[in-house]
């Protein structure tokens, strides 16, 4: 787990984006703004700059070497989200899969601790993501 002596994990983690310029997803019949951001384990969040028309949903957790394949992404993330934005996923027109990796520090009765480091990792000799 420990990253050059540091207690962390490194996480891989995908998201999805979605264009909802041709749906009802983005307002209400009278046109005012109904998508708004979401952080609750995963999290839906209108994307700054595109006046609500894309919508970006997250993040997976992946401690395995391997990525998800794009289709595993879209069930786990939608099977978890689904009831923050039904409209996103019934109409909402896929863009991208984005994936980044988070530092994660281990859990401790206090929970867990922030954590500022800069750590360079070689990711075809490391066995995490």
């Amino acid at each position: 787990d420990d990253k050059q002596g540091y207690p962390v994990q490194l996480i891989r983690g995908q998201s999805v984006v979605f264009d909802t310029t041709t749906t009802t997803a983005a307002s209400d019949n009278g046109g005012n703004d109904i998508i708004k951001g979401v952080l609750c384990g995963k999290y839906v969040s209108p994307l700054p700059g595109t006046n609500n028309h894309r919508v970006l949903i997250g993040a997976t957790h992946e401690f395995q070497s391997t990525p998800l394949s794009p289709s595993q992404v879209m069930e786990e993330l939608k099977q978890r989200s689904y009831e923050l934005s039904p409209r996103v996923w019934d109409e909402g027109q896929l863009l991208q899969i984005t994936q980044g990796v988070r530092v994660q520090t281990r859990r401790t009765e206090w929970g867990r601790l922030p954590i500022v480091k800069k750590i360079n990792v070689n990711w075809n000799e490391s066995a995490g993501p």
